[in-house]
């Protein structure tokens, strides 16, 4: 018996992979036993993964492929089992299907009463907060009595949270997504905090509590509000029946996600943040296709600049497509990994952005789409005007120190007060490290830089560790700091305070690596430890 349980199982699931099954093989002819649970999930199992839509007309084939419909019904109960607490974020949405096509139509009946309750009030709470809908409004009270619309606030992402004070997961999830949102970068969002009970005092005690607590960071709006006596429905429109409970929107109110927790709060934010465009795509084509088969040989720059100013013969007549184009050309170049890449950025910038403000003037920074429906290029910049202006900035930046001239001197001091300037190194190559005490990246980069100098300072690697604060307001404090940490490298700082290097150097964050050769020509700019520790293995063991 054993055996033809396993036969009629590698049967169903050779036929179920072809896309006809349901036409050509008759229901009574694919199996001949009454399949069990542990069957039928294994059988869905294998489309773990999958397209949705593919998944459910695996789940019609498979229901249509019982005998009579007291096994069909059996069947699509399994098939709502397994996906109904799915590990694939959306897969609900198939639970939700067999329910609405079998058995809340009545086209088959669930085989107990009780069942059927359960699979009534899943459809129930969950049918409005299903992956890719409009996300259900809700407008509730905050504490002072003023009604937030959850629609209305506007932000590139909305992060719904339902909780509860004393839910022991709720305080949980709390540091962890407070740690996320105070180093949050993917744009805006807002945080639209619903407390679940009724218990006002507990409630208010508690907010103050938690953002007294946890700072976030400047693109981060929290909205704190309640529904003591579920008026708004929040629970069926969202599907809480227990807390925690997290749903994620985009600028749109298109939920993103749904039961998640931070991690897969911040992972899903990041993926779409970084999804590519069919825009980005296309770019990403055509601006690789100019880069050498031979890696060894150079990029023909001027081929970047002519394809450039293609792109702007091809677009100069359309305004909206001219600024979708460019804005997206000149990010994708300007955080390419070949330098010769990045000066078509730089040409990009001067030549299409900051000598052309008039194509630019009308150019939808916010977080909406604008009067004439269009979508926002990005929210890093306030206006048309920051996004020209900080350009104009980042294009200077980047002729600082170019590729293979000589760096621009720095006259420092030595912490016993002795002058030593940059060109006054011997070594056979120089690492800049620009870093300040109170970066708390640096704190992390400086043990990798440590690392760095303990394996090629044998080698001829000279780091110039450069302070970049006030040698006036810090100089016990730096004094201080570099004698704790003890690191065996050339301690800099701007004795007369005079601020050349911000003036020579793209110190806009720090920590900033720059690599030198012996002769002091800068060989890479803006580096991670990772890429330096690369480029000198390169140098000095190849």
């Amino acid at each position: 018996m054993k055996i033809l349980e396993r036969y009629i199982l590698i049967l169903l699931l050779t036929i179920l992979t072809l896309p006809s099954f349901a036409q050509e093989v008759p229901a009574q002819d694919t199996t001949a036993s009454q399949m069990d649970k542990e069957t039928v999930h294994l059988i869905m199992k294998m489309f773990d993964g999958q397209e949705i839509s593919l998944i459910k007309s695996k789940a019609d084939q498979l229901i249509a492929s019982g005998t009579d419909p007291q096994e069909q019904a059996l069947i699509a109960s399994y098939i709502f089992d397994y996906y109904q607490q799915s590990k694939y974020m959306g897969y609900e949405e198939i639970a939700l299907y067999i329910a609405d096509n079998y058995f809340l139509n009545k086209k088959l009946i669930w085989p107990d009463e009780e069942g059927y309750l359960m699979v009534k009030m899943f459809a129930e709470f969950n049918r409005q907060s299903m992956i890719g809908l409009m996300a259900p409004e809700l407008i509730l009270p905050d504490s002072l009595g003023r009604e937030i619309s959850l629609r209305k606030t506007e932000s590139r992402y909305k992060v719904v949270f339902f909780y509860d004070d004393q839910c022991n997961t709720c305080n949980m999830y709390i540091p962890h997504l407070m740690k996320f949102l105070k180093n949050y970068n993917y744009g805006t969002l807002s945080l639209y905090r619903v407390y679940t009970q009724d218990q006002r005092d507990r409630w208010c005690s508690y907010v103050k509590k938690v953002n007294a607590k946890f700072p976030v960071s400047d693109n981060v709006t929290i909205y704190d509000v309640w529904d003591p006596d579920f008026s708004s429905e929040f629970h069926k429109k969202y599907g809480v029946i227990s807390t925690p409970q997290m749903v994620l929107l985009d600028r749109d109110n298109i939920i993103l996600g749904r039961k998640l927790d931070p991690n897969a709060l911040e992972q899903l934010i990041a993926m779409d943040y970084n999804k590519p465009t069919e825009l980005g795509l296309f770019l990403d084509q055509l601006f690789s296709s100019l880069l050498p088969y031979d890696q060894t040989q150079d990029i023909d720059t001027t081929l970047v600049v002519s394809t450039i100013d293609d792109l702007y013969q091809k677009t100069k007549s359309d305004t909206s497509v001219f600024q979708e184009v460019f804005y997206n050309s000149y990010q994708y170049l300007k955080k390419h990994e070949e330098y010769d890449m990045q000066k078509g950025a730089a040409y990009i910038g001067l030549k299409y952005i900051c000598q052309m403000p008039q194509m630019w003037k009308d150019a939808n920074f916010s977080e909406k789409k604008d009067a004439k429906g269009r979508e926002p290029l990005g929210i890093e910049f306030a206006s048309s005007d920051a996004f020209i202006g900080q350009t104009k900035m980042a294009v200077e930046l980047f002729y600082r120190n170019q590729l293979g001239k000589p760096t621009e001197n720095l006259h420092l001091s030595l912490p016993d007060k002795s002058p030593f300037s940059i060109y006054d190194g011997k070594a056979k190559f120089t690492v800049l490290y620009f870093y300040n005490m109170d970066c708390a990246l640096c704190e992390a980069v400086a043990g990798q830089m440590q690392k760095i100098q303990e394996e090629f300072a044998p080698l001829g690697v000279e780091i110039m560790a450069i302070y970049t604060g006030s040698y006036k307001a810090k100089r016990k404090d730096w004094l201080k700091y570099i004698s704790e940490k003890g690191y065996e490298w050339t301690n800099l700082i701007d004795k007369k305070d005079t601020g050349d290097m911000f003036a020579k150097y793209n110190l806009a964050a720090v920590p900033a690596i720059y690599l030198l050769d012996e002769q002091k020509c800068t060989l890479a700019k803006d580096i991670t430890p990772k890429m330096l520790h690369e480029i000198l293995t390169y140098l000095l063991y190849d």
